[in-house]
């Protein structure tokens, strides 16, 4: 990971661990959110990245997304070819 990126995961993990605090989440909850933080970062190099396509997937259908945001869903965030064929 470049400074840019290593920047970019300290201010998601930032605003993560503020928004949880102010938004008063319990211990566990707010451990989760910030644990999720720094994973987030690690996506395209392991398999969390199929979790990520797998809600989408299911936010896409359960809130009818418009065809347009599903594209650019697509081009952003898909990166299995299973994925890719699902939505």
């Amino acid at each position: 990971m470049d400074v840019q990126g290593v920047n970019h995961a300290i201010k998601v993990f930032s605003f993560a661990r503020l928004i949880g605090k102010v938004e008063g989440l319990d211990d566990s909850k707010q451990q989760i959110l910030e644990i999720a933080a720094i994973l987030y970062y690690k996506i395209e190099n392991t398999d969390f990245k199929i979790l990520v396509e797998i809600n989408f997937i299911v936010n896409i259908y359960k809130d009818e997304i418009s065809k347009d945001a599903i594209r650019v869903i697509k081009e952003k965030y898909f990166k299995t070819k299973t994925g890719i064929r699902l939505i």
